[in-house]
């Protein structure tokens, strides 16, 4: 790779994809990882396509004595590489312009006899970039009506194919076509132009600084610029927390993200709030990497103890359901500041109340009650920590209120309940608590693995390994879409089918296997599974689902009344 100058130049794409197969260009570590979705690149292409302006790229040149922790882009680990060396040593690092190289290396990078990453297709007439969906694949089975092409077939072709095409597309027109033609060539990767600012012989921290700076009105997360910095203090911090978070997902899920470790990290290693994180520890020349190595340890540690005592003591043994990390920064603090008062069991009992009460009534969502706990819990020096944190939450008048609120949701049919409400993380609490089974193989219902689904579809696909839970439809879905199209039962919308009652647990196996029965298939499950699950003994019929709703409404309300009581029970608090 030739040196470069610093400021502005200009090279082919080809040649910047070149210096990246020979590891001349990498990714430091402070970068976030690729973090556009496929839909946006028909969008770049066609900026391309049309000749309009893409922006200029950041590299960064560093010191030759200078030695940085890389990471990959996301084209070199998509196929399952594991061998990424971290260490590796480039010339020039890449600070600004990531997604929009990924993205022309996925789809603009083939070589003569292979697919690249990422295909993409053009029509002809239309001269509209799209992802290959259902839609687009049916069209280009028949592309000499639809126009529809793979942009990569387009790309290869000669002088010879393009005249073919031209006929081939004859009723475009000949002057459309050459038009089109002439257009997609800038699409080749040594007619597109790349405009970068070379930045030389700046520090590691320096470097930082600008990518924070360039990233200030970016979708960049606070945390990952908490991490970039953490970085400068310690190479290699990035690649041990996203192996961390990488390991915790897999029973925890998506949720389980940089945001959730670096609020715990925050109090762990500062005392305070992520507000402050980065005036006493971020911007602390006295911190090395030592100390980062040793608070992330101690973070590890106790975050792991704390979602272990949400799992022994409220059953939720998965924080894909937990809709609030500041509660779980809380109970890690706890763990970190004062394990001797967590080490009784009186106590341990006494903050389970507490947390279950916080998490129902989503009393973190207000940051200064997550400021005021956190004082309470360093401030307590290890005496009356539950007393003083419900104290604290007694003084706020909402706090019964949103309790019954909460279970008024469940009294009748006035609206749909969502998954994201936190009522659904209690659903999977009491089902856990009543020692619930999955249907056939009769596992107990457990999160050794979760499988991630969007919000309001619920896509669960992942393959039978004998760990996975999934959330299962009780009464089937396609059975209710049916329903919907009668007029009595035009009512049953998506969101009632998506209802909270609607949902019950079951391993992947199970659920797989029921598919979409009649609803008759309950009445064939022993009576006490369904009781353990929450279900009603009565034997439901085509047509019953509102009947349904209603009663496992009412079944879930008061096995909540029941959990509360209980968990108060055992607190033994006057």
């Amino acid at each position: 790779m030739p040196s470069l100058s610093s400021g502005m130049t200009d090279r082919p794409l080809k040649d910047i994809l070149e210096w990246i197969e020979r590891h001349e260009l990498a990714l430091p570590e402070l970068q976030r990882p690729s973090v556009w979705d496929n839909g946006k690149i028909p969008d770049l292409l066609e900026s391309i396509y049309n000749d309009f302006p893409f922006g200029i790229f950041l590299i960064w040149t560093p010191k030759p004595n200078e030695r940085i922790n890389c990471r990959p882009f996301k084209f070199e680990t998509e196929n399952g590489s594991k061998g990424y060396d971290t260490k590796r040593r480039a010339t020039h690092y890449l600070i600004d312009g990531q997604q929009r190289l990924t993205a022309f290396f996925r789809t603009l990078r083939f070589k003569p006899a292979l697919e690249p990453g990422l295909n993409i297709a053009f029509n002809l007439e239309t001269e509209a970039f799209s992802l290959i969906d259902g839609r687009v694949k049916t069209a280009l089975k028949h592309s000499e009506k639809s126009h529809w092409y793979k942009l990569v077939d387009l790309l290869r072709l000669d002088t010879p194919g393009k005249a073919s095409l031209i006929e081939i597309n004859s009723q475009l027109g000949k002057k459309h076509m050459e038009k089109v033609l002439e257009k997609l060539s800038r699409l080749r990767t040594d007619s597109i132009n790349i405009s970068f600012y070379n930045i030389q012989e700046k520090s590691y921290a320096e470097v930082c600084t600008i990518f924070e700076r360039i990233n200030l009105g970016e979708r960049v997360t606070r945390s990952q610029i908490y991490l970039g910095k953490l970085s400068t203090k310690y190479q290699g911090v990035v690649s041990q927390v996203e192996q961390y978070l990488e390991r915790m997902r897999v029973k925890h899920g998506c949720t389980f993200d940089l945001d959730v470790f670096l609020a715990s990290l925050s109090v762990v290693a500062t005392d305070y709030d992520g507000q402050k994180f980065e005036k006493y520890y971020l911007d602390d020349d006295e911190v090395g990497a030592s100390d980062v190595k040793r608070d992330i340890r101690r973070t590890q540690g106790v975050m792991e103890k704390a979602l272990s005592f949400v799992e022994s003591h409220l059953y939720i043994d998965t924080m894909k359901y937990i809709r609030s990390e500041r509660t779980l920064t809380c109970l890690s603090y706890l763990y970190h500041t004062a394990p001797r008062y967590m080490a009784k069991a009186i106590n341990r009992r006494r903050i389970a109340y507490w947390t279950a009460l916080a998490l129902l009534t989503e009393y973190h969502a207000d940051n200064t009650r997550f400021v005021q706990d956190l004082a309470i819990i360093r401030d307590s020096e290890g005496i009356q920590i539950a007393q003083s944190l419900l104290k604290k939450m007694k003084s706020y008048a909402g706090l019964v209120n949103p309790v019954k609120w909460k279970l008024s949701l469940l009294s009748d049919l006035e609206a749909p309940i969502t998954r994201s409400n936190i009522l659904f993380c209690f659903l999977y609490a009491m089902i856990r608590w009543n020692a619930a089974k999955s249907f056939f193989c009769k596992k107990p219902i457990c999160a050794a693995k979760v499988a991630n689904a969007d919000d309001l579809d619920d896509v669960e696909v992942a393959e039978d390994d004998g760990a996975t839970i999934h959330e299962h439809h009780v009464y089937p879905v396609s059975r209710l879409k049916q329903e919907a199209e009668e007029p009595d039962f035009d009512w049953i919308t998506r969101e009632w089918i998506y209802d909270l009652a609607n949902f019950t647990f079951l391993m992947a196996r199970d659920n797989q296997k029921l598919k979409d029965p009649e609803i008759d298939y309950l009445h064939r499950l022993p009576r006490e599974m369904r009781r353990r699950h929450l279900i009603s003994p009565r034997r439901y019929k085509r047509g019953d689902y509102e009947k349904f709703l209603r009663e496992r409404r009412k079944l879930i309300r008061d096995g909540l009344t029941d959990f509360l009581a209980e968990l108060k029970r055992r607190a033994r608090l006057r």
